[in-house]
């Protein structure tokens, strides 16, 4: 009984739940607490918008409001079509403006969901320090939470987009069915981003401005508002390797356009990805018994 009782222990962590396999990676967390991941997931989303007059309406209104802004701001300073023939109207039989519309839109959708995960993600822990310090709670599930949220708003932003491209174009492209296939890659690597940035966040709390201040750059970086073929030779390979200016391509040609993905850089990305959400997942378990101490 005591080598039963021995081997019990070991199969727990220091929060009192039992250890999650490794060979499941950062998945494991979900599959093992998911009922709880949602309940937090869904209060998170609530608390954001509660003191909101119009509440989840903002999910609504702020994309509209930023899709206009930068094509007025790209009508004013720069030529109303782009370089590009795929920003052309002409490419799905609309008018210039409204398809300068629509592509700026689908850059947001996804890169709205790389900005939320990297911005919340090193406050996880932090923000949470009631559930972390002095209870019983599965710390692992918070990278989780962040993901989750994001993921719901990345869900009803793309509903959105679907409406207004309906209403401009007047149907959809088959392919637009692939967006999953295209964003879980991304979402891969923003798994490992979400568990390094909270493992990392927990300790230096300055990481909060340092990763707010280059979401401005990477915004400029992930070819939101222009199309890849726009910026100069030298400039490209800073984008090409970079994952969320490149799902954006992606997006852009199945959804919009109506073309198939690149499947080879897909794989690719897909590998990455992997690898890089065990490392990440790998860390925050090295470190998660000191969170306590810190909070």
């Amino acid at each position: 009984m005591f080598m039963a009782a021995k081997k019990q222990k070991a199969r727990l962590d220091a929060t009192g739940f039992r250890k999650t396999p490794m060979v499941l990676g950062p998945f494991g967390p979900l599959l093992q607490h998911y009922s709880l991941i949602w309940v937090l997931a869904w209060s998170e989303l609530k608390s954001t918008y509660a003191r909101s007059v119009f509440g989840l309406v903002w999910l609504v209104l702020l994309p509209v409001f930023f899709v206009t802004v930068f094509v007025a701001v790209r009508i004013l300073l720069f030529d109303r079509s782009a370089t590009s023939p795929d920003w052309q109207g002409s490419a799905l039989g609309v008018a210039d403006v409204p398809m300068l519309g629509l592509q700026i839109f689908m850059g947001f959708v996804v890169f709205w969901q790389a900005s939320e995960v990297l911005n919340r993600s090193s406050a996880a822990v932090r923000s949470n320090s009631n559930l972390v310090s002095g209870s019983v709670f599965p710390v692992e599930t918070l990278p989780w939470v962040v993901l989750i949220s994001a993921m719901f708003n990345l869900v009803t932003r793309f509903g959105i987009f679907l409406v207004a491209y309906l209403v401009i174009v007047g149907g959809f492209q088959m392919t637009a069915l692939l967006f999953p296939v295209v964003i879980i890659p991304l979402i891969l690597v923003l798994i490992g981003i979400a568990f390094l940035l909270a493992t990392v966040g927990t300790f230096f709390q300055d990481m909060d401005y340092i990763i707010s201040s280059l979401s401005v750059g990477l915004l400029l970086m992930s070819a939101v508002i222009f199309p890849l073929s726009e910026l100069p030779e030298s400039y490209r390979p800073f984008v090409i390797y970079n994952p969320i200016a490149m799902t954006i391509e992606q997006a852009r040609q199945v959804v919009v356009l109506g073309h198939m993905p690149d499947w080879s850089y897909l794989v690719k990305l897909s590998f990455v990805g992997a690898a890089f959400s065990w490392f990440g997942f790998a860390v925050y378990r090295r470190f998660r018994n000191g969170f306590s101490d810190v909070l």
